[in-house]
């Protein structure tokens, strides 16, 4: 009998404990107010909520407070007493300001205020000093409080789909930024002050209008990811060259001309993709990029590619479609490690036999060239598992085709084959799926 009470008793304490557990997670504002000092996560998304109840002050333990997917246009100032709060997701509501007592949270590390309307930020915002990843995207900010440089302890910042005109100076001192999101948002030009964002490791600036980057960028020495897609660059700054951690470029849809000759210090670059822009060449150097995986460059003016192309080893996907090449390196065939191959809007006349020497290769595009006869030295390439040639001059395959045992997918519309080309095709690529209209 002794023993059943012991055992009564500890799953009693069991119990308590177990509902006073930070963990557990409450999801309606009926059930917190009863026991208002065991409530640690609250989550109130998709709730039509319009507004929150003054008393939420009395969650003083509350650590994670979700509400998003409602229809908040303000927050109670009573919203400061929950002062234990870690976390916040407001992400999807109607909200255009924030109240001052928002500063008030002194142990927030967590704030999303995405897809809202918010015009500004209050002056206290800059007292969030444990603030570590913010989220302001799809807002209607244009500045930033002068005292924003204050948060010392951001890491991750995300301004997209705002409608800045001008880069705020405060971003410059946040010193342990570690992630900058600037896009589609109206920036014309970068400030020098920049540099110091000496931890910064992936900046995003898309979408925007900026003319030119200072030279100071290259001092970003812990930059591993650059995208400034669809701005109206018209040159990369040599300093660009000192960004020895960089790893991802994306340079697409600018009015580039031209790479800076001293790319190939980019030593750790595994993926660089220039498409839609105007360059009329590639630097010799490239082939210094020995890290290099991915190289895009389709819809250019290229006219030829240098054979210093050659020494990327580790490149698995080459992309120069749409360009203006009439032939290829003849050492193109010492790139190992390719497994896709996209040569399609060119005017390609034939292709150099060291194709034949790319063993690994798994898809090979050539549609819209001038191929007149089909490369024989395809044939040789038994891991060739999709082949887009349409929209050529080619009139007959040869037998050897049937060696591509690994065809799924074989694009020849457009060509000049006959009925009976076609019918011999299919009989030699039985389990191939050969388009020919």
């Amino acid at each position: 009998m002794k023993y059943l009470y012991h055992c009564i008793v500890a799953l009693f304490l069991s119990l308590s404990i177990t509902q006073a557990q930070p963990d557990s997670m409450y999801t309606s504002l009926e059930s917190v107010f009863k026991n208002p000092q065991q409530v640690y996560r609250l989550n109130l998304k998709s709730k039509n909520l319009k507004k929150l109840p003054r008393s939420i002050w009395q969650l003083k333990n509350l650590e994670v407070l979700n509400l998003s997917f409602n229809d908040l246009t303000t927050l109670p100032a009573s919203i400061g007493k929950l002062t234990k709060l870690k976390v916040i997701n407001l992400q999807f509501n109607k909200l255009t300001r924030l109240p001052d007592a928002i500063g008030q949270l002194k142990s927030l590390e967590e704030l999303d205020l995405t897809h809202n309307k918010i015009t500004y930020l209050p002056i206290s915002f800059g007292q969030l000093k444990k603030l570590q990843a913010l989220n302001l995207s799809n807002n209607q900010l244009q500045g930033l409080p002068q005292n924003f440089g204050q948060l010392d302890g951001l890491k991750s910042l995300r301004l997209d789909f705002n409608k800045f005109n001008v880069f705020p100076l405060s971003i410059g001192r946040l010193k342990n930024l570690q992630e900058l999101f600037f896009t589609d948002n109206q920036l014309n030009h970068l400030p020098s002050n920049i540099i110091r964002l000496r931890k910064l490791r992936k900046l995003y600036l898309s979408n925007n209008q900026i003319v030119n980057l200072p030279s100071e960028i290259g001092q970003l020495k812990n930059l591993q990811e650059f995208g400034v897609i669809n701005n109206k660059l018209t040159a990369l700054p040599g300093s660009i060259g000192q960004l020895q951690n960089l790893k991802w470029m994306f340079l697409n849809l600018n009015q580039l001309k031209a790479l800076p000759d001293n790319i190939g210090q980019l030593q750790n670059l595994t993926k660089l993709t220039v498409m839609g822009c105007k360059l009329t060449s590639i630097p010799k150097n490239i082939g210094q990029l020995k890290n290099l995986k991915d190289l895009n460059l389709y819809e250019n003016k290229l006219k030829k590619l240098p054979l210093s192309l050659a020494k990327l080893q580790k490149l698995d996907y080459l992309n120069v479609g749409q360009n203006q090449l009439t032939s290829l390196p003849h050492n193109i065939g010492l790139l190992k490690n390719l497994r896709v191959l996209a040569l399609s809007q060119n005017a390609l006349k034939m292709l150099p036999n060291s194709i034949s020497q790319l063993k690994d290769l798994e898809r090979l595009y050539l549609t819209m060239n001038d191929l007149k006869v089909f490369p024989q030295v395809v044939t040789k390439l038994k891991r060739l598992e999709e082949l887009e040639i349409a929209f050529n001059q080619i009139k007959q395959l040869p037998p050897h085709i049937k060696n591509l045992s690994n065809l799924i997918l074989l694009d020849l519309r457009k060509n000049l084959l006959s009925a009976d080309e076609q019918k011999r095709i299919k009989q030699w690529l039985p389990g191939c799926r050969v388009s020919f209209e």
